[in-house]
């Protein structure tokens, strides 16, 4: 049976990582490959109280009205400012690995602009960018205590356009100094490819409850 398909509101993408697969836990047992992005939502906008109902709903029919979610168990929480500081909007988790638990190889979340066009791999979707999420539910217990309800990213839909770019360090330094100056002949190392996107500080979201 397909699963169902849900639509955010509109509201602001953050840490879209949705071309290119970001890896979370890195360096502990349980690093993976993962697709994500955060939505911010403001808690005076009555289409975002509506949707917050919806997913609390969500948690109460898979658990029960006496179940209370566990760490990290519901996907939401108050968004915190550059300082820590508590802000008047919530933030919204979408999660989707490339390989399941199982051992099953999942396709990228479908992108796409307002029109529906498929989006391009090479335009880097920036912090402030606005659009919507498609997304399925997963309820879960956590077999050492707790319950929640997690977010499987499945598509977004980009409406305002905020395009990444990196910071320009060309001249960050000013004038060359004394020193040590490359000859060429240095050992040469694979080349990584350098992250695009940024990683967000806050560890709370990677949760071992997500599903797949």
């Amino acid at each position: 049976m397909p699963k169902e398909l849900l639509v955010s509101p509109q509201g602001e993408l953050m840490w879209a990582k949705v071309l290119r697969p970001g890896v979370v836990n890195k360096g502990k047992e349980s690093e993976k490959e993962q697709w994500s992005i955060d939505l911010l939502l403001s808690k005076a906008d009555a289409a975002a109280q509506a949707f917050v109902k919806t997913l609390k709903q969500a948690f109460i029919d898979a658990h029960g009205s006496a179940s209370k979610p566990g760490p990290n168990g519901l996907p939401f929480k108050t968004y915190l400012d550059q300082n820590g500081d508590e802000t008047q909007l919530w933030q919204f988790a979408f999660k989707r690995n490339v390989v399941t638990k199982r051992g099953i190889e999942l396709s990228a979340p479908a992108v796409q602009d307002a029109k529906g066009t498929p989006w391009p791999e090479d335009v880097l979707i920036g912090n402030g960018s606005t659009g919507k999420v498609a997304f399925s539910t997963w309820t879960w217990t956590n077999p050492e205590g707790g319950k929640g309800l997690s977010l499987n990213l499945e598509a977004v839909r980009v409406l305002h356009l905020v395009e990444y770019s990196a910071p320009d360090t060309s001249a960050a330094f000013g004038e060359p100094e004394e020193g040590y100056a490359l000859t060429g002949n240095e050992t040469r190392s694979p080349v990584v490819e350098q992250q695009t996107q940024p990683v967000a500080a806050d560890s709370s979201w990677d949760s071992d409850e997500i599903p797949f």
